[in-house]
This record gives C-alpha cells, sequence and structure tokens, in this order.
C-alpha cells in the first residue's frame, strides 16, 4: 500500500516540492525514489493542520520529525498490523518558516471537509486572503507535480502516472 499526498514541512532543510518518502523494509524502493531525488524522512500524525512556522518549530523540537500529515501514520498501522507492506510517499507543500493563508482548522468540518460558507465569510472579512490562497493553489498544482514526476518515474510509466 502507498499513501501518497502533501505534507507540511517540519524540518527547515525541506523545501516547497521536496518529495519524502517512508517504507517498509520489504519494499526496496529506496534506491529509486532516491534516485528521483526524493529522501527518506519520518513523517508525524497530526489530527489537525498544523498552519503556523511556530506551531511547526514546536513540533519539530519535539518530534524531530521531517513532515507532518494526517493520514499516513493511522495507515501504515493498520497495514503492520495485517501484514500489509506499506510506504509513505509526500511532497513538502508548505515550508516550515512558513504560514498557511487561512487557519484551516476554523472552517473544517467533522468530517475534515471545508465548510465553504466559513470559508466564505473569513474571505469578506479579510479580502487579502484571497491572494494566500491562489499562491497556495498554485503551489498545491506545483508540488502535486513534483510528486507525480517522482512516482511515474517510481513506477516506470514515463512522465505520468
Amino acid at each position: 500500500v502507498f499513501t501518497c499526498g502533501f505534507a507540511g514541512g517540519l524540518n527547515p532543510a525541506h523545501k516547497r516540492g521536496d518529495v519524502l518518502f517512508a517504507h517498509d523494509p520489504e519494499i526496496n524502493i529506496a534506491e529509486g525514489l532516491a534516485s528521483k531525488n526524493a529522501r527518506a524522512a519520518r513523517f508525524r500524525l497530526s489530527p489537525q493542520i498544523i498552519a503556523t512556522a511556530e506551531e511547526k518549530a514546536m513540533l519539530y523540537a519535539l518530534t524531530g520529525a521531517d513532515a507532518v500529515e494526517m493520514e499516513s501514520v493511522a495507515i501504515r498501522a493498520i497495514c503492520k498490523k495485517r501484514v500489509i507492506p506499506s510506504a509513505t510517499v509526500r511532497v513538502v507543500l508548505d515550508e516550515a518558516g512558513e504560514n498557511l493563508p487561512v487557519g484551516f482548522n476554523r472552517i473544517l468540518t467533522r468530517g475534515m471537509s471545508i465548510n465553504y460558507p466559513k470559508l466564505m465569510l473569513m474571505i469578506l472579512r479579510h479580502p487579502g486572503l484571497i491572494r494566500g490562497l491562489l499562491q497556495m493553489q498554485r503551489n498545491s498544482a506545483e508540488a502535486a507535480e513534483r510528486l507525480d514526476e517522482t512516482l511515474a518515474g517510481l513506477l516506470g510509466h514515463g512522465n505520468r502516472i
């Protein structure tokens, strides 16, 4: 099982677009990922979005993890319990020293979806958020492209999956 997606950077050495990975030893992917400039890393699970540079610095100091994300650690624990080899491959979306443009935790539903009426209200109150959200959208597209290239190269699918 591969769990792939975005991660927030905790280690200041990792930049936006860096692909990070962790894997069970029986999955021989480290060399292939390293050949695509991906780096072995430690991930930290968080039940909420770590949105500020200050929060990231605290989490990095406490855990030493390279990146934070919200799914892979839990998925891989289930795989381990069921003796299913697994790997995490994530691309850094937001660097350790940067804040996300919006306090996403304030506008998420219990199911972890964006509550769009709350988002719209937040934008109406603070129109300057639009620029940051648009930049995050561009960053997301670029990071997703980098992850796609890495995974396609690893799996032997040319330039795209």
